[in-house]
């Protein structure tokens, strides 16, 4: 009998696969009714998607996200050291106003900083809170990381602006992949475990 199901569900699976279209046999299982493509490229470099999550704050689902990095893993410490450029996706699911959008990294940078770490940034993390716009559900916002540069700021296909530095970078990483993450599950999930 096992032989006979493993049988059929090979027999099945190409007629399965040739039932996607080209795009959607590259992109990952929805989550929240949100796919992701399983790769992305930035500056030329291919990059791969390391995990997706879904950002929930009290039972409100605010927005699925995903990490890509050319090089996977499940050790956030390796997304801290800025290994090569990197790219944040965040898909809302409902309206969000920036000053919202701003105020939550604003947060998730002071649980996961020191004092010393947030004074040295302060300046430049009102810039960054300076540039999120409102965000309608259906709406994109990304974030690319380019060590010895930054971070940009994209709500859609359009550069909002770029943020020196690469402990900004690694500060907003964190907003994520912290100690005190915005969301834990998030975190996992963007870590891929």
């Amino acid at each position: 009998m096992k032989k006979t199901i493993l049988a059929l569900s090979l027999a099945l699976a190409p007629a399965a696969a040739s039932a996607l279209s080209p795009v959607e046999m590259f992109m990952t299982p929805p989550i929240a009714g949100v796919s992701f493509r399983q790769t992305a490229e930035l500056d030329g470099k291919k990059l791969a998607i390391n995990g997706r999550g879904l950002r929930v704050k009290v039972v409100f689902k605010v927005y699925a996200a995903a990490l890509y990095s050319e090089k996977t893993s499940s050790d956030p410490e390796h997304f801290f050291a800025l290994p090569g450029p990197m790219l944040v996706e965040l898909r809302f699911l409902r309206d969000v106003s920036g000053e919202d959008v701003a105020g939550a990294i604003g947060d998730g940078f002071a649980k996961n900083l020191s004092a010393a770490g947030m004074e040295k940034l302060s300046a430049r993390l009102a810039d960054f809170t300076a540039l999120i716009p409102d965000v309608k559900k259906g709406g994109e916002l990304s974030f690319l990381f380019r060590p010895g540069r930054g971070v940009e700021v994209l709500a859609g296909d359009k550069s909002l602006g770029e943020i020196k530095g690469d402990d900004f970078s690694e500060g907003l990483l964190r907003v994520w992949l912290g100690e005190v993450p915005a969301d834990p599950k998030l975190k996992k999930g963007l870590l891929g475990l």
